[in-house]
């Protein structure tokens, strides 16, 4: 859950930072709010299916598992 929430707001945050000006003279702040809104949407949803994949596979004392 942790690393969801840090790499969502880390991807969000990254693509705001690149595309600050282009965004501001194409769209305007209407843009913006969208364009986090859907992105953090999108981000979390992989971040989730990220996790769940991973939460699949054990950590500890499978021994057995790839012979």
């Amino acid at each position: 859950m942790n690393f969801a929430i840090g790499f969502t707001e880390v991807g969000v945050l990254g693509g705001i930072t690149a595309l600050y000006s282009y965004g501001l003279e194409t769209g305007g702040s209407l843009a913006f709010i969208l364009g986090w809104l859907i992105t953090f949407s999108m981000t979390t949803i992989v971040s989730y299916s990220m996790a769940e994949i991973c939460g699949a596979f054990p950590t500890a004392g499978s021994g057995s598992s790839f012979s």
